[in-house]
C-alpha cells in the first residue's frame, strides 16, 4: 500500500500513514495536500474536495492551471476521476522523492 508522509505545521515529519488514511485526513480537512493533486473544478469555483473532483497533477501543472479550468489552459483528463473500490491498491516502495526536502 502506498504511503504519506504527515509533517507538523513547521514542516518537520510526524509520520509515514497508508494512502488511505492520509486520503481520510485530507477529505475531513484535518490534513492538506502539499504535493501532486489538483481540483478539475477549481474549490474557488465552487468545486468539492471529493473523490470525483480530484486528480493528480504535477506541480508545475497544477501551478500553470491555478484556480482555472483544464480546458482553460489547454489541458485534458487522461481519464475522469473517480471514488476507488474498497479493493483499491496501492504499490508499496522506498519514500516517496517529494519526501526528501522534509526528510533532510
Amino acid at each position: 500500500m502506498a504511503r504519506a508522509l504527515v509533517l507538523n505545521a513547521t514542516d518537520q515529519p510526524l509520520a509515514v500513514v497508508p494512502a488511505r488514511r492520509a486520503v481520510v485526513l485530507v477529505l475531513k480537512e484535518k490534513a492538506e495536500m502539499l504535493a501532486s493533486v489538483d481540483h478539475v473544478i477549481p474549490r474557488s469555483r465552487g468545486g468539492t474536495h471529493t473523490w470525483d473532483n480530484v486528480v493528480a497533477a504535477c506541480r508545475r501543472c497544477n501551478s500553470k492551471k491555478e484556480n482555472r479550468l483544464h480546458t482553460e489552459v489547454g489541458f485534458r483528463l487522461a481519464r475522469l476521476p473517480f471514488a476507488p473500490s474498497d479493493t483499491f491498491r496501492l504499490a508499496l516502495g522506498r519514500p516517496e522523492p517529494e519526501w526528501e526536502p522534509y526528510l533532510a
